[in-house]
């Protein structure tokens, strides 16, 4: 989900594309990458896990019960529809430049 850039973290390109199209997206969270909770919530807009473990036992709920985690592909996708739409980005950038 998140990168690690040189000093930074970004969320790619390919990320925002899923999530507008309402895939549930699962990021790893730890010492050495940073949550994505400044933009999305964990368990409501992407499912969250830390280790390797804890993403194996993921998948597994997963393949038990796909239509479960429907939810958090919608509201992830809502979400940015709502927040960060392409009207709403230019909307933000113009107040910023007048």
């Amino acid at each position: 989900f998140a990168q690690k850039g040189k000093d930074h973290f970004l969320i790619p390109w390919r990320s925002l594309e899923a999530i507008s199209m309402g895939c549930v997206l699962l990021h790893q969270e730890g010492e050495y990458s940073k949550p994505l909770n400044e933009l999305f919530l964990a368990n409501e807009h992407y499912l969250a896990f830390e280790t390797e473990n804890d993403l194996m036992a993921l998948l597994r709920d997963i393949s038990q019960d796909t239509n479960a985690y429907d939810d958090i592909g919608k509201n992830a996708r809502a979400y940015l529809q709502k927040n960060y739409s392409t009207a709403n980005l230019w909307g933000s950038i113009s107040r910023l430049l007048s």
